[in-house]
C-alpha cells in the first residue's frame, strides 16, 4: 500500500520548481531580461513512504504530514534574432527549493491483541518466549540470540504482583558482539494485568514480540524528511502576434530536474506502565534512514496566450508538456533502538530504476509593464510530475511467530529469514501554487 504526503511550501517560492514561465515579452524587448521570483507558495502532493509492522498483517507509519521551506529561482532572457519578422527569444531559468517536515503516526492499544514488529529480516539465530498470567498478575520472559559471529545471548526475565497495588515495571538488556536481547515485563495487582515484551537484533535483522494486557501501550511511527529540488531549463521562444496586441507564443527546449529525498523513521514502543510507575521501561524499537535521488533529463514544449486588459496590463494563460527520461537510485539503513545500546546496525539496502515520465503545467497571470523597463507579475499554476520515487516494501515470508496461546503466550524464532524487501517505486506528484516574480529589462 502507497502512502501520499501533503506537502505545503511557504517562503520564498518561485514561479515554478520543475519549470518557469518566462516574462512578458513587450513589442520593443531589449537584448536581455532578468527575473527574479520573490514569493508565492507551493501545494505538493507527492508518494509518500511505507512503514513498519506493527501487529500480525499490519502496516504502521502512513506519512501525511506537511513540508514546510524556501526556494529562490531566477532568469535570463534574450532576443538571438528572428525568422522574417517575427523576434526569436532564449531563455534559461533556474530554480531551488528545499523543505522540511515530519509527520507522526501513534497506534494506541485498548485490548489484548499481540503485538509484533520486524525488519525486512530476522536475526541470525533467536528465540523469543513469553507468557502472563490468565487471570493474574504473573509475567514472564525468555529471549535468546547467536549473532552472526557466534557469540550469544541469553536473557530470563519473570515478575508478579499480589492482590494489591503492587506494581512492576522492569527489563533486562544482553549484548552480544553485534547485537542484543531486551525482555520487559509489566504487572499489576490492582488488575490484575500484565504485559510481556521481547526484542532481539544482530546485524542480519530485528524482531519485536509483545502480549498480553497492552492496554494503552503505544507505538510510534515518526517520519522526517528533508527535500531538495532544482530545475534548469533553456526555452526557445517567437510571439505570434495577433489582433489588439495580443499574441501566442510557442516555446521548446531542454529540461534538467533533480529531486533528493532523505527520510528518516523509526517505530517505538512506549510500554504503559501500571500503578502510576512513570517511565520505568525506556522507549524501544528500530529506525531507518532512506535516501532516494533522481535525475530528470528531457524536454519541453508549450504554448501561452497573452494581451492586455488595462493601462501597462496584460493577461496570460499556458501550458506546458515535457518528456524526460529519467534515473533513480536508493540507499537504505536501518538499527535497533536498545536502552543502553548503540551501534547495533541492521543489514542496508540499495536499489535502481530508470524509466520516461511526463510532465504537464497548465499557468495563468497577470504583468504590469513599467514604461522604465519593471515587470512585476502574479500568476497561479497547477504542475503535474508523472513519476517520482519512493521506497515501497514487498512481503517475501511471514515471521515464525506462534499465537495460538491466546492473548496470553507467544513464540517467536528465527534464523535470519527475509520478510520483506524494499526498492524503488514511482508515483505521480502535484503541485499548485501562487507567485510573484519581477523583472528588469536591461
Amino acid at each position: 500500500m502507497r502512502s501520499i504526503a501533503l506537502i505545503l511550501a511557504f517562503a520564498m517560492t518561485p514561479a515554478v520548481v520543475l519549470g518557469q514561465d518566462a516574462p512578458a515579452q513587450p513589442a520593443n524587448a531589449g537584448i536581455t531580461f532578468n527575473s527574479v521570483q520573490f514569493g508565492g507558495g507551493e501545494i505538493f502532493l507527492v508518494p509518500g513512504w511505507e512503514g513498519d509492522a506493527v501487529a500480525p498483517g499490519e502496516t504502521s507509519g502512513e506519512t501525511n504530514y506537511v513540508l514546510g521551506g524556501f526556494s529562490f529561482g531566477a532568469s535570463l532572457f534574450s532576443r538571438i534574432g528572428e525568422v522574417g519578422e517575427a523576434p526569436i527569444y532564449v531563455g534559461w531559468t533556474g530554480a531551488l527549493f528545499v523543505g522540511l517536515g515530519e509527520s507522526t503516526d501513534t497506534t494506541t492499544y485498548s485490548g489484548n491483541d499481540p503485538l509484533l514488529i520486524t525488519g525486512p529480516t530476522g536475526p541470525t539465530a533467536g528465540t523469543i518466549d513469553l507468557v502472563t498470567g490468565s487471570g493474574a498478575a504473573t509475567a514472564s520472559g525468555t529471549a535468546t540470540l547467536t549473532d552472526s559471529t557466534g557469540d550469544t545471548a541469553n536473557v530470563t526475565s519473570s515478575a508478579s504482583s499480589p492482590p494489591g497495588d503492587n506494581a512492576v515495571a522492569q527489563f533486562s538488556v544482553t549484548t552480544t558482539e553485534t547485537g542484543a536481547a531486551l525482555v520487559a515485563l509489566t504487572t499489576d495487582g490492582a488488575g490484575p494485568d500484565a504485559s510481556a515484551f521481547s526484542l532481539i537484533a544482530d546485524d542480519n535483522g530485528f524482531a519485536l514480540v509483545g502480549v498480553g494486557d497492552l492496554e494503552d501501550t503505544t507505538v510510534t511511527s515518526r517520519t522526517s524528511e528533508t527535500l531538495l529540488m532544482t530545475s534548469q531549463k533553456v526555452m526557445f521562444s517567437s510571439p505570434i502576434t495577433l489582433d489588439d496586441g495580443w499574441a501566442i507564443t510557442p516555446t521548446l527546449g531542454p529540461s534538467y530536474n533533480l529531486i533528493a529525498r532523505s527520510v528518516h523513521q523509526e517505530t517505538l514502543v512506549d510500554v504503559e506502565e501500571p500503578g502510576g510507575l512513570g517511565d520505568t521501561i525506556p522507549l524501544f524499537g528500530i529506525e531507518h534512514d532512506d535516501n532516494l535521488t533522481a535525475h530528470y533529463l528531457g524536454g519541453i514544449i508549450g504554448a501561452s496566450i497573452s494581451g492586455p486588459i488595462a493601462d501597462g496590463w496584460r493577461f496570460s494563460v499556458g501550458t506546458e508538456l515535457g518528456v524526460s527520461g529519467y534515473w533513480a537510485d536508493y540507499e537504505g539503513t536501518a538499527a535497533a533502538v536498545i536502552p543502553g545500546v548503540t551501534g547495533i546496525s541492521l543489514p542496508g539496502t540499495d536499489d535502481s530504476l530508470s524509466g520516461a515520465t511526463l510532465y504537464n503545467r497548465v499557468s495563468g497571470g497577470v504583468t504590469y509593464l513599467d514604461q522604465n523597463g519593471l515587470t512585476l507579475s502574479f500568476g497561479v499554476h497547477v504542475e503535474r510530475l508523472g513519476d517520482v520515487p519512493y521506497v515501497q516494501t514487498t512481503e517475501v515470508s511471514s515471521p515464525d511467530a506462534d499465537f495460538s496461546g491466546g492473548d496470553t503466550e507467544a513464540n517467536y524464532s528465527a534464523s535470519g529469514e527475509t520478510y520483506y524487501e524494499k526498492s524503488i517505486a514511482t508515483g505521480p506528484m502535484w503541485n499548485v501554487g501562487a507567485t510573484i516574480s519581477l523583472t528588469n529589462r536591461f
